[in-house]
């Protein structure tokens, strides 16, 4: 008789990200373009356990031709939890404008925690009314040491280059 000794080596589709259990002390780790958008679709498909849980990326990530809708689809869905960069970039993000949301890598956050984020280059497919390259709509959250790098081109009502609408 053999034994499994790590079920995540043996199924990669059980694997939760690049590693980590979603806790404040052992965030799960984002490292790879397929992680980030594994979380937009975790976050939307098994909201309850992924939209309020801890992250941290581990690495610069790189979007070139990755199809990506926004985390936090919307009001309903909003991401929760906390998203530290640890000082990584994403580059050549391109949301997906979903009508009827809002808009940027972050549609709408609700109490959430993002900080220590690069991103450079950020492509925008649309606008929507609140539109931004980190977060469309962010409600009583917190956002510090973000930097945005590259032309931004926002053509409706409260837009902006971190946040388009914040309350609270």
């Amino acid at each position: 008789p053999g034994t499994i000794s790590n079920l995540n080596e043996q199924d990669p589709e059980l694997a939760d990200f690049s590693g980590g259990k979603g806790s404040a002390e052992d965030p799960y780790r984002i490292s790879t373009a397929a992680d980030l958008v594994s979380l937009s679709e975790k976050c939307e498909s098994q909201y309850d356990k992924y939209a309020h849980s801890h992250y941290i990326q581990t690495a610069d990530i790189v979007m070139n031709k990755v199809r990506f809708c926004p985390i936090g689809m919307t009001e309903e869905k909003a991401f929760k939890g906390s998203y530290d960069g640890g000082g990584h970039s994403i580059s050549n993000l391109s949301p997906r404008l979903v009508l009827g949301t809002a808009y940027g890598m972050f549609a709408w956050t609700d109490g959430a925690k993002i900080k220590n984020l690069k991103l450079n280059d950020f492509k925008n497919t649309g606008s929507s009314q609140n539109s931004a390259a980190l977060a469309g709509y962010a409600k009583n959250t917190d956002i510090s040491d973000i930097s945005i790098d590259g032309p931004l081109h926002f053509y409706n009502l409260c837009c902006g280059s971190v946040v388009g609408q914040m309350e609270g």
